[in-house]
């Protein structure tokens, strides 16, 4: 997903619970599997199991629209024009896919030049989430987060 221009952040906690509550919410709404996400300024990587590219899809717009609606109340507009072109929906057919697509989200702040390495990123990830679990296709991590109405 990329937006027309950097996101408008306001104060980064207030920042981060937006974003949370919106793949929070939509995922529990879409019944789909989080994997793994990261956001940077201007796009988001975000990794679903789901049942078919119509439901991720779905769920992309879903995520994309609660992030338009909470900024357009943040800022106080009627209208605000966020989102540049579609989501890309890729399939992620196998193991090493997955390995290779998770490698590319974690190394993003690096290449862009907002850092050395993924340990010190400021921005929101999932990264925290697996640094120090062990290296198990079956790793999970659950976080409760509120719900922004």
């Amino acid at each position: 997903m990329r937006v027309r221009e950097g996101l408008p952040f306001a104060p980064k906690r207030l920042v981060e619970l937006l974003l949370k509550s919106s793949l929070a919410r939509t995922q529990r709404d879409f019944k789909v599997t989080l994997c793994h996400f990261l956001w940077m300024g201007n796009h988001a990587h975000i990794m679903v199991v789901g049942r078919d590219a119509d439901q991720l899809t779905r769920f992309y717009g879903e995520v994309q629209k609660r992030i338009t609606d909470y900024l357009k109340r943040l800022l106080g507009k009627r209208h605000l024009s966020l989102w540049e072109g579609e989501p890309s929906v890729i399939l992620v057919a196998d193991y090493e896919a997955a390995l290779n697509r998770v490698a590319y989200y974690y190394a993003n702040p690096a290449m862009a030049n907002l850092n050395d390495c993924i340990e010190g990123y400021p921005g929101l990830s999932s990264f925290n989430f697996f640094r120090n679990a062990p290296s198990q296709i079956d790793d999970a991590w659950s976080e409760t987060v509120p719900w922004v109405r």
